[in-house]
């Protein structure tokens, strides 16, 4: 019979394998950051299924940053534990205003369910910050990654419109590794 720390659902355990992430058995792991990823970001995550929320450490290194994203099934509430970042989001149609703050330790601020949202470390040393969410499977929905990676490839004429680029930027997006 497994304990609560030992279950997981497949999508959250495909969720770390694809990130290059490890599930700490036994303790949460949040004293301690995973690998940093090319956005220079150590993310750990610790999940209470049965309560319905997720916990997540994470580390800044210099300059690190998570590219727009959102969750599709939770807001989230992001703590400063140290160091110095800047958090904003984008309010929905037709108003598209871009809301931001820096926060520094002891701060705190929320993220309305579904919104896209930034996060970078605005400081010359590492940031961490702890971030709970409303759901255990938020759903993280990276823009750059969603568009430019998808499977089989959507159009670069199309995307080269949306975005208005030209077809050969969309192209080399398109073979750029986006994952985190």
């Amino acid at each position: 019979m497994l304990n609560r720390s030992e279950m997981m659902d497949e999508d959250e355990e495909s969720l770390l394998s694809q990130r290059g992430l490890e599930r700490r058995r036994g303790r949460s792991g949040l004293d301690r950051p995973g690998h940093y990823n090319s956005y220079s970001v150590a993310p750990v995550f610790a999940s209470a299924a049965a309560m319905g929320q997720t916990f997540i450490r994470v580390e800044f290194a210099p300059n690190g940053y998570l590219p727009p994203h959102r969750h599709r099934r939770a807001s989230e509430i992001i703590y400063i534990l140290e160091g110095t970042m800047e958090v904003g989001f984008v309010t929905s149609y037709p108003a598209y205003k871009y809301y931001s703050k820096v926060l520094n330790k002891g701060d705190a601020i929320m993220i309305p369910f579904g919104l896209v949202h930034t996060v970078r470390n605005v400081a010359s040393e590492k940031c961490v910050i702890t971030v709970s969410f409303k759901s255990q499977n938020p759903g993280f929905i990276y823009m750059p990654d969603s568009v430019f990676t998808a499977k089989p490839a959507i159009n670069s004429t199309y995307l080269a419109g949306a975005f208005k680029l030209d077809e050969k930027t969309v192209k080399d997006l398109q073979t750029k590794m986006w994952y985190i």
